[in-house]
């Protein structure tokens, strides 16, 4: 489909280091003319639509009994609009059972001279879960991830994408994955409609209606017109998340995508990707509004100056992470006994008066035994629920 002006046709790929990096790679073609029209599948990568290997892996999903239990904000319910929209946007996966890790670190490094961004690094992603990667700024997330797309090499260790080295395998593996890491380079002077049109013309054309498809997706329809730099810092970050999804991807690979979003956009945003999820879709995400990663994500792994502190699911971290709440008639002589234990000599109280402590053995039952054979008979115990910005903060080393 060729517009006026020829404003973009034959024009270079946009200045977006990971697309054109990924797009790139063994293709001797010159850059086709923009058009939309009808593709097979979607398609990164030098071979003809004839030879692209299908997908090998299967759907596991947040439909599957054995995955409800991974979605702890289940019970908010999906936007009915959300959910027909993704419908109408995405192909629906394969069918068949597949392996169920889509991207494994091992024992992955990355030294920058005498610098360690990423040390030692062992992480599996599993299908079908949206898996938070958190940390402080520096801590590795962006150099994780683009080792993970094959966009820089591991000093030592290699990453699995869909069970195959990245780094001998990246042209049959990286066209299953949608990137959006570090801020979208744009055609600012394009609008976002020509702008995803550009992205789409190496893929060799898209189906038709898929572009309308995700401009309602990541509700820029209205502004699909406008030229890119008469938007907004979060409009910029949803375009580019169009743009990771022109490809219907099997896994996500997506740095901070809610950067420059409104609270508004955030919840959007939320919405969406659980609904690529239930769509089979697997998202690994870096994000630092942990709140957002609380109600998003099945399981989070928490990176500190390149290394694994801890990998889990956040109801693990909730129920692991707090001490004992002690209601208490006589709180200051409970506190006493406490102190003289050696699992409660950190023992305290909070504001409320109660006692926080730790239990023998981290039993709240020892603990009730312990005073109440003492005269200290609670009123009751519990265990602290901290939220993930609590548990993050310890954890990195951050908490005052």
């Amino acid at each position: 489909m060729q517009h006026s002006g020829g404003r973009y046709r034959g024009a270079p790929l946009p200045v977006n280091r990971t697309t054109r990096e990924l797009s790139s790679a063994g293709r001797s073609s010159p850059h086709p003319e923009v058009r939309e029209e009808p593709a097979p599948v979607a398609w990164v990568g030098p071979t003809s639509p004839e030879s692209r290997p299908k997908p090998d892996h299967g759907h596991v999903g947040i439909g599957d009994p054995s995955a409800q239990e991974l979605d702890p904000a289940a019970s908010e319910g999906q936007s009915p609009e959300t959910e027909a929209k993704v419908a109408t946007a995405m192909d629906h996966p394969p069918n068949g059972k597949g392996p169920p890790t889509v991207l494994a670190a091992h024992d992955l490094s990355k030294r920058f001279g005498s610098q360690v961004a990423v040390e030692h690094l062992n992480l599996e992603v599993h299908a079908g879960e949206i898996f938070g990667f958190l940390g402080p700024n520096g801590a590795g997330k962006t150099t994780t991830m683009r080792m993970a797309l094959g966009l820089i090499r591991p000093t030592s260790g290699w990453v699995e994408v869909f069970g195959q080295d990245v780094a001998r395998h990246g042209a049959a593996v990286l066209p299953k994955v949608g990137p959006l890491v570090e801020t979208p380079a744009l055609y600012l002077h394009l609008s976002g409609r020509d702008n995803l049109k550009v992205f789409a013309a190496p893929l060799g054309g898209v189906p038709p209606g898929r572009i309308e498809s995700l401009l309602e997706l990541v509700d820029l329809s209205e502004r699909q017109r406008d030229r890119v730099g008469t938007y907004s810092l979060g409009m910029r970050q949803r375009l580019g998340l169009a743009i990771s999804l022109l490809h219907n991807p099997e896994l996500l690979v997506l740095d901070e995508p809610a950067n420059g979003l409104d609270p508004a956009g955030i919840k959007s945003i939320r919405s969406l990707l659980r609904q690529l999820r239930d769509f089979g879709k697997t998202v690994f995400i870096s994000s630092h509004v942990l709140g957002e990663v609380e109600r998003l994500c099945d399981r989070v792994a928490i990176l500190r100056r390149g290394q694994l502190i801890q990998v889990g699911r956040i109801e693990e971290f909730r129920d692991s992470a707090g001490p004992f709440v002690v209601d208490v008639e006589d709180a200051q002589g409970a506190l006493d006994l406490l102190h003289c234990q050696p699992w409660g000599q950190s023992a305290r109280l909070d504001g409320q008066g109660r006692i926080l402590t730790e239990a023998p053995g981290g039993r709240g039952r020892e603990l009730n035994s312990v005073l109440s054979r003492a005269g200290f008979v609670p009123d009751g115990i519990g265990r602290q629920q901290r939220d993930l910005e609590e548990i993050f903060l310890e954890l990195t080393g951050d908490a005052q």
